[in-house]
């Protein structure tokens, strides 16, 4: 069962640099949409996709639809000021209804949680004939000068963290296939982004900590045990880590975006 935490989210999450939406902006401009688009964030969570995506495209209608209120709550929080009209929902997105002439359907870090039949029907319904599906994922960042912090990540992530249950979710590309293989949808796009960023140990632990299979793992202990557990991390990343103050990083995103087709 996927479990989220706003606090974490908002205070650690890997945000989305607008530069990842600039491969965009001919598309919006051949549009015609001189007053703004209309998007939808589907597993919008915690809203920083939908913040930089008004960052870097005119968004004059935004739908953030979210199955988790607790992490919709948050997003209400980081899109305070923003000038697009905004609205909030509560569900799923293989449902949604009573959207429609979309011009941009996003999914950032949530197609995965998503069963691909019946959600690519949901957005062919939202969206108005040449609009844009955009499906974006990050890569858990890297340490380059600190290999064995990644191994350890490596390790834990794979190993001590995954539930039995958890299978390899395959790339991007792999998962992609359904939109990619239907007969209303065409491929027009694809990036691939490095972004440099340097982390803080806390800053490091807390991405750790807003992963969602760690917080499954989580869920599956005692109170005790989960402070032992956190204790037990720092501790072991601490060793590693040195007296650091800072180590930089990067993550690379990985995106498709694929239109709908005329007719």
């Amino acid at each position: 069962m996927a479990r989220f935490d706003p606090e974490s989210y908002s205070r650690y999450r890997i945000h989305y640099p607008s530069t990842v939406f600039e491969g965009l902006r001919s598309w919006v401009g051949s549009m015609g949409r001189l007053d703004g688009i209309c998007a939808v964030d589907l597993g919008a969570g915690t809203g920083f996709s939908a913040s930089s995506l008004t960052r870097a495209l005119p968004v004059s209608t935004l739908v953030l639809i979210e199955p988790d209120a607790s992490m919709l709550g948050e997003a209400k929080r980081t899109l305070q000021g923003v000038e697009a009209r905004v609205e909030f929902r509560v569900g799923s997105a293989e449902r949604v209804r009573g959207v429609s002439d979309v011009d941009l359907v996003l999914a950032a870090s949530s197609w995965h949680w998503m069963d691909p039949g019946p959600t690519i029907e949901s957005i062919h319904g939202m969206l108005r004939p040449g609009g844009v599906f955009f499906v974006l994922e990050y890569q858990f960042p890297k340490l380059e000068s600190v290999p064995a912090v990644n191994e350890w990540v490596r390790r834990e992530f794979n190993l001590k963290w995954r539930t039995e249950e958890q299978r390899p979710r395959g790339s991007l590309r792999e998962l992609t296939e359904p939109v990619r293989m239907a007969e209303s949808f065409s491929q027009r796009g694809a990036l691939r982004v490095e972004h440099a960023q340097a982390f803080t140990l806390e800053d490091f632990v807390g991405v750790i900590r807003s992963q969602s299979r760690y917080l499954a793992h989580e869920a599956r202990l005692s109170d005790s045990e989960r402070m032992e557990e956190r204790v037990r991390m720092v501790d072991q990343l601490r060793q590693i880590w040195g007296n650091s103050e800072a180590i930089s990083g990067s993550y690379s995103l990985e995106g498709y975006w694929f239109a709908k087709r005329w007719g």
